[in-house]
């Protein structure tokens, strides 16, 4: 079991929890002990038409070494249906809205990746779907929050642990979205439930992403009892 999952953790934020992860992916086990107690919890407040996660920094390390909210009340969703619309209408497709990837050889060797899906300046207008750092979300920045974009934040949350993964990092947020669709290049170790549970909660096009908490709290609960393929 790694370090990290210690009750010596009360209280660090996620964001610092992350810094000490230096990087690391988490073992299966390890990652579950830390998010199903916070998939249960936001599940819950789903079910009482609450949202959870506000910022990621308002997720911590509880008594017990498993993640937990601040504001365990939760709060009531921030609907701007209309902006979230403009940015995404119903009739475009998936394959426009999660950016084109390029990557060009510089002169001194080395790969630059350029991305339209990752936005790294947060003060620009949000113009499509994008990644952005924190991790954050696009939504919350035209004033939409709702329990979509909970599962997106959560799935990041959980793409940093099962990943080592940092998205306060631009080189690791253009990492985790050129590999998005083949985590095992991350993370050679990952379990394909895991793997396929962080694609479908971290999509971009809110039409593709997964919904329902309580059910991916399930999957991942009974990771051990399901089928696996090669893939994410």
């Amino acid at each position: 079991m790694s370090d990290l999952i210690n009750v010596d953790n009360a209280h660090r934020t996620f964001p610092e929890l992350i810094s000490a992860q230096s990087g690391a992916p988490l073992l299966t086990d390890d990652v579950l002990v830390l998010v199903l107690p916070l998939f249960r919890q936001v599940a819950k407040l789903h079910e009482l038409g609450k949202i959870a996660v506000t910022n990621i920094i308002d997720i911590q390390v509880d008594s017990n070494g498993a993640l937990t909210l601040c504001n365990e009340e939760g709060e009531v969703p921030r609907l701007n249906i209309g902006a979230v619309k403009r940015i995404q209408p119903q009739t475009i497709s998936g394959l426009n809205l999660v950016g084109t990837l390029q990557s060009i050889h510089t002169q001194e060797g080395g790969l630059q990746v350029s991305d339209s899906a990752v936005q790294l300046d947060m003060q620009a207008p949000i113009e499509r779907p994008v990644y952005l750092l924190g991790p954050s979300s696009w939504e919350t920045l035209i004033g939409h929050h709702d329990e979509i974009t909970d599962v997106f934040l959560l799935g990041m949350v959980l793409a940093s642990l099962a990943c080592g993964l940092n998205f306060a990092d631009e080189d690791d947020l253009h990492s985790f979205v050129w590999h998005r669709q083949n985590l095992f290049a991350l993370n050679e170790n990952l379990h394909p439930i895991i793997a396929a549970v962080i694609v479908q909660m971290t999509e971009i096009n809110r039409h593709d992403r997964a919904t329902d908490m309580a059910e991916l709290t399930t999957r991942l609960r009974t990771w051990r009892e399901q089928p696996t393929r090669s893939g994410c």
